[in-house]
């Protein structure tokens, strides 16, 4: 598990990350899955591709985070309250929630150079390029995500707290235009991520989330047997410790 990272309190609530770029590591392993190498290695020559193109990714990431704390106001078989804002999360994602006491809302990003970068391979006719790109760039902000929720179960960890995974909108059958309501509870622009109207997020390699927070919580599997979405990031990732 990384070390505590610096935090800084805004006045108009919530908490700024320090995020250097040496506390971020980029997942091999995830990186060729998601690149559909699931069962075999890559051939020598596509490795070589993958890992250069994936470093060239990683030195434009502009790593920003930060989060909120907020009391769990109800917990409810359908969705949760918090900060005033009723989300309907769905079934799946409040069964996990129950013990709550808090919920954290976390954002994060890895900056707009990564998927510009992206977008000009493919525009200049390299689109196993411009793929395997994307994907890392996909990667590192998960990877940025999950220093995020180590971070605040280490730091919580010294309260006597436990978190519960990490959900997002979009996810578990929780409706993405929710992403509305969630940033109403966060500073305007926080961590220089704004949203769009369709509920997508720009830059567009950042990550939303809530987790829950209390004694004798920890993260644990995944529900995927009872989840419908094949493509969701977290189907079969094994918990961190």
């Amino acid at each position: 598990m990384n070390p505590l990272l610096s935090e800084h309190l805004l006045t108009e609530g919530g908490v700024i990350l320090d995020l250097p770029s040496n506390v971020v590591s980029l997942d091999a392993v995830a990186l060729t899955r998601a690149l559909g190498y699931r069962d075999a290695s890559p051939p020598a020559g596509m490795s070589e591709l993958i890992s250069s193109t994936a470093e060239e990714i990683f030195n434009l990431c502009e790593f920003r985070a930060g989060y909120r704390l907020f009391e769990l106001e109800a917990l409810e078989a359908d969705g949760i309250r918090i900060g005033g804002q009723y989300f309907r999360t769905g079934p799946i994602i409040s069964r996990q929630l129950e013990g709550a006491e808090q919920a954290a809302v976390m954002v994060c990003t890895i900056g707009a150079a990564p998927e510009a970068r992206s977008a000009q391979m493919i525009k200049e006719k390299e689109p196993v390029l411009g793929f395997i790109a994307d994907t890392a760039a996909s990667v590192l902000a998960e990877q940025a995500a999950e220093t995020v929720h180590q971070h605040l179960a280490l730091k919580l960890a010294a309260e006597g707290l436990g978190v519960t995974n990490r959900f997002s909108p979009g996810y578990c059958g929780w409706d993405v235009q929710e992403q509305h309501k969630l940033f109403r509870l966060l500073p305007e622009a926080f961590c220089c991520v704004r949203l769009q109207g369709s509920a997508f997020m720009q830059p567009r390699k950042s990550i939303s989330a809530i987790i829950g927070i209390g004694k004798g919580l920890q993260r644990a599997d995944y529900a995927c047997a009872a989840c419908a979405d094949a493509q969701c990031t977290y189907r079969k990732k094994k918990p961190t410790s």
